[in-house]
């Protein structure tokens, strides 16, 4: 099996902050967005030779923040970039997508076994060709036998038909919009920056622009929100014309710092002028947190609902048509490598954890045209081998000394730490984990490990064991954070 990996790039910028949000992301303007995305790139041109050792780049995610609030020239600029650094290019042919791997993958015999089955929109086309009906010599039996998943984050009021249609003529296949609820006071009271009919004319642009793969947020247990109000937008979502093909369900969590943690998580540790910001937005009085057991009920309905409009839920949280799940966050849940570029991104490579600093002015800093024109690190005397694939034994290289000060807990992964890993990330996919896979990934016995607090959950009717196939039932996804914990190591 070849080794491939994804990139995930942050882009921390967003219109306003919402309510309830804790990510990386703060309102800058165009000036910043152009330096930063300078800096972006300058970052993803150091990892060229660690991104070399790997095979290929098969998914790339967008993220933030909002990506959609760029320009369409800093959007330009920096995806080019970064097909370019993930070996793919890019073209229309007949208004199609095509996409060839500009790194010599060759053909079948090198896809991974899991990748063999053909998905919805990644089936081989017909060739590029050029006027005279040739193809271009470097295009040579050339194409990518799997269509890379090149993911960008939406929200709507910040990217019309013209920018949608951009990106997609730069190569983007899927977008994930940002809707959160059908319901524009709930949304006002998550302090988004759109109404429902915004998000609906969103949504048409995007298909108008060519997008076929678009999956659609949403969000449960928010202020003022009854079951019935959550019926509403689970259905409106699921009765879209065209359907999403994917839909993320996530329960609102209040978090620490966040404006709504002031008025409902604990106004003693919250600072005033968050607490300022979330009383001039919300009138606490008529939007009340729903109560433990309607939270419930509406996480019960999210299941039911999507299946009856022919949605299958493939983890905790996401749902999606047959062969459209997220193959990027797929990788996550599944320990397949990852480089994260941008400000405060977190990388899995290499069996390395590490992320980069979250300070915006330290980042640009560090990755301005001057600092690294004098940042190669001479006491490193042999360069990485761009032949050689990683394996194993391979380990991150951080040849300029601009990088060794960009990442923060740069943390071999133990042996302990990646049996861990493969369990909770894995048993969050309703497919479960293999017994045999683990062997493979970690050289020990699944059962000498786990043996014991399987078989009491699976006793319990919160794990089903099917041959080498370990996953949680219905019930133990309703509970899967509880049972995760009994799987950490002492």
């Amino acid at each position: 099996m070849k080794d491939f990996c994804g990139f995930y790039i942050h882009i921390p910028f967003c219109v306003r902050k919402c309510n309830y949000c804790d990510f990386l992301s703060s309102p800058m303007d165009e000036k910043s967005h152009g330096v930063y995305i300078s800096a972006l790139i300058n970052e993803i041109h150091l990892n060229k030779e660690n991104i070399e050792k790997y095979d290929g780049v098969r998914t790339v995610y967008f993220g933030g923040g909002t990506p959609s609030l760029l320009s369409e020239e800093n959007l330009e600029r920096l995806i080019v970039e970064v097909l370019k650094a993930a070996g793919i290019k890019f073209e229309l042919v007949d208004g199609v997508q095509k996409y060839y791997d500009i790194r010599g993958i060759e053909g079948i015999g090198n896809k991974p076994e899991d990748e063999l089955i053909d998905e919805p929109g990644n089936k081989q086309g017909d060739e590029l060709v050029d006027e005279s009906g040739n193809k271009p010599e470097d295009e040579l039996d050339n194409k990518l036998e799997i269509k890379p998943e090149i993911t960008l984050e939406v929200n709507p009021g910040t990217a019309d038909y013209k920018k949608l249609r951009r990106l997609f003529k730069l190569g983007v296949n899927r977008l994930s919009i940002g809707m959160q609820s059908t319901d524009d006071m709930q949304l006002k009271r998550l302090g988004r920056i759109h109404t429902y009919a915004q998000f609906l004319e969103c949504y048409e642009d995007a298909h108008r622009a060519g997008f076929d793969n678009v999956s659609v947020d949403i969000m449960s247990a928010l202020p003022g929100q009854s079951l019935e109000d959550y019926e509403e937008t689970l259905r409106k979502v699921c009765e879209l014309s065209p359907a999403p093909r994917h839909i993320s369900s996530y329960s609102l969590i209040i978090e620490p710092g966040t404006p709504f943690y002031s008025i409902y998580g604990g106004k003693e540790e919250a600072e005033c002028e968050a607490e300022e910001e979330a009383e001039s937005a919300i009138e606490k009085e008529e939007a009340e947190l729903p109560d433990e057991d309607t939270e419930r009920e509406m996480y019960v309905m999210t299941s039911r609902i999507l299946a009856e409009y022919g949605y299958q839920r493939y983890e905790i949280s996401n749902y999606a048509k047959e062969g459209f799940e997220s193959r990027h966050n797929s990788s996550y849940w599944t320990r397949i490598p990852y480089f994260g570029f941008g400000l405060g991104a977190s990388s899995f490579v290499f069996d390395t954890r590490f992320e980069n600093t979250r300070d915006f002015k330290e980042y640009i800093s560090l990755l301005s045209e001057e600092v690294i024109e004098t940042s190669i690190d001479t006491s490193i005397d042999t360069p990485l081998d761009s032949e050689k694939k990683c394996d194993k034994n391979e380990v991150l290289r951080e040849p300029y000394e601009v990088l060794k000060k960009l990442h923060r807990e740069v943390k071999q992964v133990t042996q302990k730490e990646k049996m861990e890993e493969y369990v909770y990330l894995g048993l969050r996919l309703t497919k479960g984990i293999s017994k045999i896979k683990f062997l493979e990934s970690t050289g020990v016995d699944f059962d000498n490990v786990y043996g014991k607090v399987t078989e009491k959950y699976r006793k319990m009717g919160m794990l089903i064991c099917e041959g080498n196939i370990v996953r949680f039932s219905e019930r133990g996804l309703d509970i899967s954070n509880y049972i995760l914990s009994d799987f950490l190591l002492d």
